[in-house]
């Protein structure tokens, strides 16, 4: 029987109320960034480790060198298990020192966790990890149902009438999601409504640049939704049109109810969605 436990530097928010809801043990932890700060915090996180006494560390990467203090402090705490997945490459800049720190952390990590084969390649042709640690476990997602009753009232209250179609994006609002496009691809599609589900720092720009292209009154930005199932379900159309992915979760929840799919022919996505089969791909910008 596995007990979870989680570290998180998050406070109290979404995350926390859920971890709490299934009674999982929360710990929070100081932010470990890079540099002296977060090198810092290590000593402290080993002594927690250490009076926790995990049998596995398995820290989620948003990218793949986030996180090298925390497996860092698990190698040192001597856990049997080290484990990192790696959700997203960003083709940025590494440098040597941070080569460096990878190679020792990549001898004592027991297995990188991909999951995608995009994002596996890239790992490979980029990190000085042993080829052999680097494994591909797919995302995958619960399999949906669509809401046995008030679908025509949620429909109402997104779309304004259940005749109109509605095309729906679930996603955090940041740059490297694409949503501009999306807005400038809904111009030119007068007759439907866009629901963007999701928050973020961009927000404010999105809302301005809907404004200023005249389609404001037919995009809803919906914000954190707890219902992202029963919206996906009333939705004629759902479009991802990010920039770079790893795998998303939103496309695959959209694809267990049978949505129609149109999104970014880019690497991860496009192992979900084959072109003219399970959905459509275009060009990312475009």
């Amino acid at each position: 029987m596995w007990r979870p436990v989680v570290l998180s530097p998050a406070g109290d928010g979404p995350l926390t109320d859920d971890l709490r809801s299934m009674s999982i043990e929360t710990h929070r932890v100081a932010l470990m960034p890079e540099g002296l700060m977060g090198a810092r915090a290590l000593p402290s996180l080993v002594r927690r480790l250490r009076r926790l006494r995990p049998t596995v560390f398995h820290a989620h990467l948003n990218w793949p060198i986030a996180c090298k203090y925390g497996l860092a402090a698990a190698l040192a705490a001597r856990v049997p298990a080290v484990i990192g997945t790696v959700h997203l490459f960003v083709d940025a800049p590494i440098g040597t020192g941070r080569r460096v720190q990878q190679r020792l952390l990549g001898r004592g990590v027991d297995q990188y966790i991909a999951v995608s084969e995009h994002v596996a390649t890239c790992l490979r042709a980029h990190l000085p990890w042993p080829a052999d640690k680097i494994t591909v476990v797919p995302n995958g997602v619960d399999a949906l149902r669509a809401p046995a009753g008030g679908a025509t009232a949620l429909r109402r209250e997104v779309a304004g009438s259940a005749a109109v179609p509605l095309v729906l994006t679930v996603a955090r609002l940041s740059p490297e999601k694409g949503h501009p496009y999306l807005l400038e691809a809904a111009r030119e599609v007068p007759n439907a409504v866009f629901g963007l589900v999701g928050d973020g720092r961009d927000r404010p720009k999105l809302e301005a640049m809907a404004r200023s292209l005249g389609v404001s009154d037919r995009v809803r930005f919906l914000g954190r939704r707890s219902d992202v199932g029963d919206l996906l379900a009333v939705a004629d159309l759902f479009v991802l049109p990010s920039l770079y992915e790893g795998l998303p979760l939103s496309v695959l929840e959209a694809m267990s109810l049978g949505v129609p799919v149109i999104a970014s022919r880019i690497g991860g996505t496009d192992e979900a969605v084959v072109n003219d089969e399970t959905g459509l791909l275009v060009d990312p910008g475009d």
